[in-house]
């Protein structure tokens, strides 16, 4: 199964109003299109490209529950397989990756265990600690090397500040 055309595309759009005594002065708004849109992922190995995806419902409760982008998806690829994005030890990498706080009321941490955590989003194994409040996202788009991934190089932990609250995540890259 090979990738169709993938884009990502992010708009943020805000504004401010402000008044002056009795006068109104002119509401002042922006908005922030990425430019992905007009470079999207196309299938391959090479810059701009990927190979696999995957979208999945991780429970992260309060011990924490681990995403390992060598065993990624528990069968949720398209294709109802795993994702390997170490490619099989053969130059894998994620090129995107959006994790999304879908519960409404719990906190989720995203961070890296003691060994073999996943370096993309800081750039060390370990150190990283984000907290996705409700409705929460973090984001990494990488199109052109992306963010390796190996046998050391690999895991995320998400833990849950109470219950079991879900993260939706979508990973794109290079993967077996």
């Amino acid at each position: 199964m090979s990738l169709n055309t993938t884009t990502l595309q992010i708009s943020l759009t805000t504004g401010e109003s402000n008044t002056f005594g009795n006068v109104s002065v002119p509401s002042e708004n922006f908005t922030h299109q990425t430019q992905s849109a007009s470079n999207p992922l196309t299938n391959g190995t090479g810059s701009g490209q990927a190979t696999k995806s995957v979208n999945l419902l991780l429970s992260c409760g309060t011990g924490g529950a681990t995403l390992d982008f060598t065993a990624c998806g528990a069968g949720s690829g398209l294709d109802g397989k795993n994702r390997d994005f170490s490619n099989g030890g053969s130059g894998g990498c994620v090129k995107t990756i959006i994790i999304e706080n879908i519960d409404p009321t719990n906190t989720i941490t995203v961070s890296q265990p003691g060994s073999n955590g996943w370096t993309g989003f800081s750039g060390a194994a370990t150190g990283l600690s984000e907290p996705l409040e409700p409705g929460g996202v973090l984001l990494m788009h990488s199109p052109v090397s992306g963010k390796t991934v190996s046998s050391t190089n690999k895991l995320l932990t998400l833990t849950g500040s109470a219950s079991t609250p879900q993260a939706k995540i979508s990973i794109v890259g290079i993967a077996a």
